[in-house]
């Protein structure tokens, strides 16, 4: 064999591979190598973690660590954000690396995990990174146990990122392509319209328009108040028909910083008072109680607050329709919209603003930003796109000057 033995090791003929027996809390543990140096590389990294405290998980997968982190993180983050998080572990990992000992998971492995979310089951990278951010907590937490000596998901994703540069979509309308969108949807669907004016006049975030209250509108200041969200609740509750559409309420929006007060435009102003008008003409009011509220402020159909897939879906055929219009007029007279979601409403609202010349530090309380860098993102590309005008009247500026 060569090289001598050292105490604890042994050689299994039958197998043709080297071991090493170690006890830990009075169990027999034996690591295997088809080479003595192979082994003992991992003789010196057991030694170097048993120095440091690390401790052997043994037969734990990436699973058993991902129920632990499910228990913790229950209550601590936004019930739709913790959904979303366990939907993306369980459809896309618990089959696949989650079966894997977390303390046999390496750098490669995360690696290729997330190359495969991208080339077999075609996920954007938003979705990857979503599904990510859990991984990464879960081995945190794994890491913080003393069970792994450090993270293999998080230069793993760094890596991956590097190398899959997506697109960035413009996340909002022009001037001209609102402006377009709007009188369309004003002239032929005015039922759409009065919602969408708001949501693209305000800035709100979808679950925070679908929660607005009668009560949240102050016509006689002009501005509405925002205080909660409203979201799909990841437990099993089921309406009287069976079906989970039940809805859960947040006191708290997003951040302590969601809770704000914005002012209402004419146009917002004017649409707010017609959906009440047109309720009180036909009685109609709302027929779910969520968490106690129920007087909200935009009905579907059924007189429940609206699903904010009912809201994008309701967009892309109206941007359907109106480009088919669109289409027949002349090519110089013709703009084309592209297909946009309530978040992009959100968007335009903020850049509009930035167009108008309002202060970043008004920006962040209006939009409910925590952090003034998310609103200062907004303004350096919102005034990318403006550069071409500011250079012109820099030029006006400077003529006869020079």
């Amino acid at each position: 064999m060569g090289q001598a033995l050292q105490r604890g090791e042994g050689y299994d003929k039958g197998r043709g591979r080297y071991t090493y027996r170690y006890t830990v809390h009075g169990q027999r543990k034996v690591l295997h190598a088809y080479s003595l140096d192979d082994l003992r590389e991992q003789e010196r990294r057991l030694a170097y973690d048993r120095h440091d405290g690390i401790q052997d998980p043994g037969q734990m997968t990436l699973n058993d660590m991902f129920e632990i982190w499910r228990q913790m993180k229950v209550g601590t983050i936004r019930e739709n954000t913790f959904r979303t998080y366990c939907w993306g572990y369980d459809a896309y990992a618990s089959a696949t690396i989650g079966k894997l000992r977390i303390k046999d998971i390496r750098y490669s492995d995360m690696l290729a995990f997330y190359q495969d979310l991208k080339q077999i089951h075609h996920l954007k990278l938003s979705t990857i990174d979503s599904i990510h951010t859990a991984i990464r907590q879960i081995f945190g937490l794994a890491v913080r146990d003393d069970m792994i000596r450090k993270n293999p998901a998080t230069e793993a994703m760094a890596e991956f990122r590097a190398k899959n540069h997506e697109k960035v979509e413009r996340e909002a309308l022009t001037k001209q392509e609102q402006s377009r969108i709007f009188s369309y949807m004003k002239d032929n669907r005015r039922d759409w319209y009065r919602i969408f004016v708001v949501m693209v006049t305000t800035g709100l975030r979808v679950s925070e328009a679908t929660a607005l209250q009668w009560s949240d509108v102050d016509f006689k200041n002009k501005t509405v108040r925002v205080t909660r969200g409203l979201v799909y609740s990841s437990h099993d509750k089921q309406d009287e028909r069976g079906y989970r559409n039940f809805f859960v309420m947040h006191d708290s929006p997003k951040t302590d910083a969601g809770r704000r007060t914005i002012p209402l435009m004419p146009e917002a102003i004017e649409a707010l008072r017609e959906i009440r008008k047109s309720y009180l003409a036909t009685g109609k009011r709302c027929r779910q109680e969520v968490d106690g509220y129920n007087d909200f402020v935009f009905l579907n159909r059924f007189s429940k607050p609206y699903e904010q897939s009912q809201l994008n879906s309701a967009l892309r055929r109206i941007v359907r329709d109106y480009n088919q219009q669109e289409e027949k007029k002349p090519e110089a007279d013709r703009i084309i919209v592209p297909g946009f979601s309530c978040h992009t409403l959100r968007h335009s609202y903020a850049t509009r603003c930035v167009e108008a010349g309002v202060k970043p530090k008004v920006l962040q309380s209006w939009m409910g930003h925590a952090d003034i860098k998310t609103t200062l993102d907004i303004y350096t590309t919102a005034t990318a796109d403006m550069q071409d005008g500011e250079r012109g009247r820099l030029a006006e500026a400077f003529a006869g000057c020079i």
